[in-house]
């Protein structure tokens, strides 16, 4: 009996300073400390630079946020004009930076077969030609008025020389011997390589040769 007595005792002192050792364990060990990670800042986005032109009221350069949508823009150029064609054009898809928006008219697209189109460009070389084009032109209400033969042959009333580099597809088909296919062509060479240095770079445009270009000269300026 007591040697019985005795094999209990020590196994629940054993048990005990098990249970004991663990406890203490786990005590020492404490809860694991949380690591804070460092915050990484997204770095600032650039503002986008773009140009736009054609039918809106207020083509020019422009700043917008990184990722503005094509509908931001024509907001900021104080909106599309009535005739301006708007079918061709994702007014959802994002801006792109040094990007060249040409708002096509619907008359000049029916005429000419022009769409609203973009381009990648650097827009600084246009900033010169852009910049008085942010008020509405005066004489864009005389594009709507019917145009005769008779209009054409006499050439415009005697007014201030038209800026090449400033005027639409619409004023440019007003001047004498220039329809509308020859005006888009004008636009669309300006569009690509920049503002006319000279009058005599229209000489690159096709369907322009000498004689053209000395019947043009007392009607346009730079």
């Amino acid at each position: 009996m007591p040697y019985l007595r005795w094999i209990f005792v020590t196994t629940t002192l054993t048990a005990l300073f098990t249970s004991g050792g663990l406890w203490l364990e786990q005590r020492l060990r404490g809860e694991p400390t949380a690591v804070a990670k460092p915050h990484l800042s997204e770095p600032a986005s650039t503002p986008l630079q773009v140009l736009i032109t054609g039918a809106v009221a207020q083509p020019g350069l422009y700043r917008l946020p990184a990722g503005s949508p094509v509908q931001a823009l024509l907001s900021l150029a104080g909106g599309p004009q009535p005739d301006a064609r708007l079918s061709d054009l994702d007014l959802s898809r994002p801006l792109k930076p040094g990007e060249v928006l040409y708002i096509a008219s619907t008359a000049a697209a029916e005429s000419d077969g022009a769409e609203s189109v973009e381009t990648d460009a650097d827009p600084a070389r246009f900033e010169r030609a852009a910049k008085p084009s942010r008020h509405p032109k005066s004489k864009m209400s005389d594009s709507k008025s019917p145009r005769t033969k008779q209009t054409k042959a006499t050439g415009p009333k005697k007014s201030a020389p038209l800026k090449l580099n400033q005027a639409n597809v619409s004023e440019l088909d007003r001047l004498p011997g220039v329809g509308p296919a020859l005006a888009q062509r004008i636009v669309d060479w300006r569009r690509e390589h920049g503002p006319f240095a000279s009058l005599d770079d229209l000489l690159q445009v096709k369907g322009i040769g000498e004689k053209k270009l000395a019947k043009l000269k007392g009607q346009i300026r730079l």
